[in-house]
């Protein structure tokens, strides 16, 4: 994972994102957890988000680290 910052945290109502620095080939993320919030990644900034499902309502993930970029942000779907 190559980023400006070694460790990102960003506040949102509903996540509270942070991305600590790779370890043991995997990259820990932490985030509040909340219903409907799913992860999503992709791996060029002009890529398309992919939703990582497994992660829904959960609060944290150990992403696997393949090495080059990657980019992650919290989405929140409508509960209806």
């Amino acid at each position: 994972v190559n980023a400006a910052k070694t460790e990102a945290d960003l506040t949102v109502s509903f996540g509270n994102l942070t991305i600590a620095p790779a370890s043991g080939g995997v990259v820990p993320i932490n985030w509040l957890g909340r219903q409907c919030v799913t992860l999503q990644t992709k791996s060029t900034i002009n890529g398309s988000w992919t939703d990582l499902p497994a992660t829904d309502a959960k609060s944290s993930t150990n992403y696997p680290n393949a090495g080059g970029n990657q980019f992650f942000r919290l989405q929140k779907r409508n509960n209806y």
